[in-house]
Parts: C-alpha cells; structure tokens; sequence
C-alpha cells in the first residue's frame, strides 16, 4: 500500500445520507422512535409531547423549509399579559430556541407558542432531522415547563 493510495479509492457511501425532506421522511423518522402522530384534515403532520401539541409543517418554494410549532396546553391568567411580555423578552435574551409568543383565542384566553424554524434547501439526514426535532420538542417543553412554575399554572395531564 503507497503513501498516496487513499487519493484513488472511492469515496464510502454516507451511513446518513442527506436528502431532501417531506412528510414521509418525517412518520418514517417517528415510526423508527415508535412515537405516535397524525395527520389532520388538512394534512399536516402533529402529535403530543410532553401534554402539548406539536405541529410539523413543511413550508417555502420547494417544501424545504421546517416549521415546528406547538402552543402551551394551558392557558395563562389575562392579569399576567404583562408580565408574560417580560418573560417571553427574557426568554430570548438568554435562549436560542423556541422562537416564543402569546396569542388570544377565539374565546379570549391568554395562550404560550412556541417555534422552531429550520431552512433545509440543501437536505437533511434522518439524523440531523430528528436531533432538530428533539430540540424543538425539548426547548418548547422547557419553555412551558418554566411558564407553568412562573406563574403558578397547573399542568393538564389527561
């Protein structure tokens, strides 16, 4: 074997091979965690982690883009509207993930969402999905976790 030997054999083929991504790939990914998921009626793929809602959407041109996004089961008291502001400013002060908001439902109820967005125009392995998933699942929890014990909020568990 010469010094230089390696320049001329081919390349090994990739254990975790990049691709692009689209909903099969994600239930193949979820099936291989036997987690379980659905599809609504509009065909976006969701589940429950953690008591809380999670959606996987792909969106942008080609489907390329990743968006994870859940909502806080429990509602927040309306008096705390302000301080939730705070929160959700400091959260970000010191925190890369989720992205986090409140909204207002239909029925005027204060709520915490969270998201994760991930542009993946040149692919993912199955591998770098489903660490993007953990961390949105993850740090979406933590945020919520932290929003119960702040303001005092009871976790729905049924």
């Amino acid at each position: 074997m010469g010094l230089f030997d390696f320049l001329s054999s081919s390349p090994a083929e990739p254990e975790n091979p990049v691709a692009a991504i689209s909903q099969d790939r994600l239930k193949d990914i979820f099936d291989r965690q036997e987690w379980h998921y659905f599809v609504d009626d509009d065909g976006d793929l969701g589940g429950r982690w953690g008591y809380s809602g999670f959606y996987f959407i792909l969106t942008g041109k080609d489907q390329e883009i990743l968006h994870i996004t859940s909502r806080m089961r429990e509602p927040v008291p309306e008096q705390y509207v302000d301080e939730l502001r705070t929160f959700i400013e400091d959260w970000h002060r010191d925190k890369i993930w989720p992205k986090a908001y409140h909204t207002w439902s239909d029925d005027g109820q204060l709520y915490v969402n969270a998201e994760v967005n991930i542009d993946y125009e040149h692919g993912a392995s199955d591998g770098q999905l489903l660490q993007h998933v953990h961390c949105a699942i993850g740090t979406s929890n933590q945020l919520y976790e932290k929003v119960r014990e702040r303001f005092g909020i009871q976790q729905i568990t049924d």
